[in-house]
């Protein structure tokens, strides 16, 4: 135990076992599960247009839904290009550089798992963990100011919120766009010409802006996240006691009993939200212990790489389950659902 080291299990992980693995994982499971999300989210956009902006949370919802199926919509492209280059190997491009992992080995060194699709991805996925954030914010708001949160997030204020963190992300995240860029190359080993990605003089630098950036992003909506969950949960604990050992109920009572409808529902999406993180924590924990032996340029990189497709598949599955919450846990959701796709009469 002692003398344990990643490097001996290199040869665990060949070049084959991780085209192999990455065709199993990109190509079919992250590519069914993210169609099948797609699909999800724009009944959730249907939803919630149909139910309109009344609500400030609604807003929350369909800006959640737009990253989560930009988010999806990449992985979908990545499966097909993938698949693609997979079944038809003569194909004008290295697959790899043009979908999301790391270039041919003969014309490129692997610099940074971040590629044409990839970076997209990375930002609708920061967008949703933000927009995530923001709702268990104003949901906290609810349970600690009921009375005053109204005033607080208002519509105008949320759709400025929506925006402004979208523009944050794609700022933040436009060094991987910028860092390299896909073009010609002649590959002496299979002599022919493919779309490869080529990488800047300064790919390490830029790269390393907009790692620091997601990096930061992802573990402050974690921290900000459980810090409002421990808030909410207490005060739903304090005015619970408080409701048993009053003796009358007001109306702005019974409306805190349906705001604690919401509280469940986001708390559920919350959930999913972390659960759904620990494999990319859990990776970012071991780069930090390993350093070069487990990160995209170490010996080890195939390793790196099958340990990726995991990742995101936890990722797709985030952005993909949250119909199931709407749907079983919003009687208003559920409604409207029903009012669009099986034409209910609603009275």
């Amino acid at each position: 135990m002692g003398n344990f080291s990643l490097d001996q299990y290199t040869a665990l992980m060949t070049d084959y076992d991780r085209e192999i693995t990455n065709i199993v994982f990109f190509a079919v499971v992250i590519n069914l599960i993210s169609i099948f999300g797609s699909v999800a989210n724009v009944i959730n956009i249907a939803v919630f247009i149909k139910q309109g902006f009344q609500d400030t949370v609604n807003i929350s919802f369909l800006a959640l839904t737009l990253s989560d199926l930009g988010s999806l919509l990449t992985m979908v492209a990545v499966g097909v290009t993938i698949l693609v280059g997979s079944v038809w190997p003569e194909a004008p491009m290295v697959k790899e550089d043009v979908a999301y992992l790391i270039g041919d080995k003969h014309v490129i060194k692997p610099v940074s798992m971040f590629t044409t699709t990839a970076a997209p991805h990375a930002a609708f996925l920061r967008i949703s963990w933000l927009i995530t954030t923001f709702i268990t914010i104003e949901r906290c708001l609810c349970v600690t100011i009921p009375l005053k949160v109204k005033h607080i997030i208002t519509a105008t204020r949320t759709i400025i919120a929506m925006v402004s963190i979208y523009l944050c992300v794609f700022l933040g995240t436009s060094p991987f766009f910028v860092s390299s860029a896909l073009t010609n190359v002649f590959n002496t080993a299979t002599n022919a010409t493919k779309l490869t990605r080529t990488f800047h003089a300064d790919v390490y630098y830029t790269d390393g802006i907009g790692y620091n950036f997601t990096v930061s992003v992802q573990f402050g909506c974690i921290i900000v996240d459980l810090l409002s969950t421990l808030v909410i949960i207490r005060q739903m604990q304090v005015k619970w006691k408080w409701r048993l050992e009053s003796t009358s109920a007001s109306a702005s009572d019974r409306l805190s009993l349906r705001d604690k409808k919401l509280v469940k529902m986001v708390l559920a999406i919350l959930c999913v939200f972390i659960a759904c993180l620990i494999p990319s924590c859990t990776s970012f924990v071991c780069e930090l212990v390993y350093g070069y032996m487990f990160n995209i340029t170490g010996p080890n990189y195939n390793i790196f790489i099958c340990a990726s497709s995991v990742i995101i598949t936890f990722e797709v599955a985030h952005s993909s389950v949250n119909i199931f919450i709407y749907y079983n846990m919003s009687a208003k959701y559920n409604a409207t659902f029903k009012q669009i796709f099986f034409k209910c009469d609603q009275r």
